[in-house]
């Protein structure tokens, strides 16, 4: 295939490259699940493997990069390619505590060994996880909690819990927001087109207000929710709650003034509405601060939802809620898989993970390297217009050499940055913010290896 001519499509724009040159693309604002997702249009000259994914799977799957990654194996915050070339992972948060990490694995295999079935018999095993999930908490609230598979599932429940106790069908979120793919959580994800279609149908109303992304816009972000408030309120529509990821990390991560969310909480309140605290992509010590990403503003949630790194690859996650709420769960509950025997077993290895290896701290500290040596860069590159982070979740501004968003630059420095070895993405409304997002357990080597890759990909993509 050398030389041959590669068809690909980003979202709905089409373009046509060299397999073994640099690909001089342009590109076109694209809807958040899309921003570094490419599909087939040109059958005849793709891999092999590549066909025989789009012959037997839905159309609908996508696949990252332009020439598209083949990991075969994984160990700490390294992947492995078919071709034996290694990556360190800057993105998957995942495997916040490693990719094969040993505790978790016997974890989950000596469970395995032993017996496997659901929340309907006794386990201990499953309070005790629960009551360290919420010994995470402050505060003097007595909290509750139900296990489930996916982060999706657990904003399902919570969204359903917030109805029946407000008697509310008003939601608000921010307008570039990312909550799940199940039919209630889709009708909120306003990230992907369709949700106000879907949330039609479903008899759903739903407000979206201004990402707080960017220097101190949690000030309008306020505005915008009292607006959307007020909106509501002048149609008679009666709230049920607002429902915001803490660091809205699909909006390009927001998070000044400090203690912004906590004022947005109190408004809620005062209009009879709940808040939804979507911590699945930043809870879990993430922050380099708090276990939760809400405690950084001192917010105080009536729902809390979590996923992904709860897990470390294994497919859980849980709500948890102020014991009032448990009244408000219609009937009883019941999910096969959720809060199952390895699934807790698992839940514990990376609680003791963060705890025993002080991985809090680790975030705080590699972190905030992180974001010193990218703030020097962008002080140096005038493509760069704005560097903000927490502990590891991180997010760089590509503009234009006028300042506007710059979206094609954005992709070339995540195309770049995998050509060095590293795997970041983007995210945001504009889509040109670099999302990255180190797992906690990164070595000194680790960041140095992300801020020079880093360093280089983007000189060289703006020289």
């Amino acid at each position: 295939m050398s030389g041959s001519s590669v068809h690909i499509m980003l979202s709905n724009e089409y373009y046509k490259a060299s397999s073994t040159s640099h690909f001089n693309c342009h590109y076109q604002r694209t809807i958040m699940l899309k921003l570094n997702s490419f599909t087939v249009t040109d059958e005849k000259t793709h891999p092999t493997q590549v066909m025989r994914r789009r012959a037997t799977l839905s159309h609908k799957y996508e696949l990252f990069y332009r020439d598209p990654l083949n990991p075969v194996q994984a160990q700490d915050a390294w992947i492995t390619d078919a071709s034996g070339r290694k990556y360190l992972d800057a993105y998957n948060n995942v495997v916040s505590v490693g990719h094969g990490n040993r505790r978790v694995i016997d974890a989950m295999t000596n469970q395995a060994k032993m017996i496997c079935t659901h929340t309907r018999y006794v386990n201990d095993e499953l309070c005790r996880l629960s009551e360290r999930l919420t010994g995470k908490n402050e505060g003097n609230n007595e909290w509750r909690s139900i296990f489930t598979c996916s982060g999706s599932e657990a904003n399902d429940l919570a969204m359903r819990v917030a109805m029946q106790f407000t008697g509310g069908n008003g939601f608000i979120v921010t307008d570039h927001a990312y909550h799940g793919l199940t039919a209630l959580t889709q009708a909120i994800t306003t990230s992907m087109t369709g949700y106000l279609e879907l949330s039609n149908r479903l008899g759903l109303e739903i407000a979206t207000i201004p990402s707080p992304v960017g220097k101190n816009e949690g000030n309008s972000f306020i505005d915008g929710l009292q607006t959307a408030i007020n909106d509501m309120h002048s149609r008679g529509i009666r709230l049920a709650a607002g429902i915001f990821d803490s660091f809205f990390t699909s909006d390009g991560l927001g998070l000044t003034p400090k203690g912004f969310l906590d004022d947005a909480v109190r408004l809620l309140h005062d209009n009879g509405a709940l808040y939804i605290a979507d911590e699945v992509q930043p809870g879990f010590a993430r922050s380099g601060s708090y276990f939760w990403g809400f405690q950084t503003h001192g917010a105080d949630p009536d729902i809390i939802t979590m996923g992904k790194p709860m897990g470390n690859g294994y497919p859980m996650a849980a709500i948890m809620f102020k014991a009032l709420l448990d009244d408000y769960i219609m009937d009883s509950y019941f999910n096969t898989f959720g809060g199952n025997n390895v699934a807790v077993a698992v839940g514990h290895a990376v609680l003791d993970e963060i705890e025993e290896r002080n991985l809090l701290e680790n975030a705080h500290i590699q972190g905030e390297k992180i974001l010193s040596e990218l703030e020097q860069l962008k002080e140096s590159c005038v493509n760069i217009s704005s560097v903000r982070g927490s502990g590891m979740s991180i997010a760089v501004d590509v503009v234009t050499n006028d300042g506007a968003p710059n979206a094609d630059g954005a992709i070339r420095i995540v195309e770049a940055m995998k050509q060095r070895g590293v795997i970041i993405s983007t995210s945001g409304v504009s889509g040109n913010t670099l999302k990255i997002r180190p797992l906690l357990i990164y070595t000194n080597e680790d960041t140095n290896f992300l801020i020079d890759q880093a360093q280089s990909a983007v000189r060289t993509v703006f020289s």
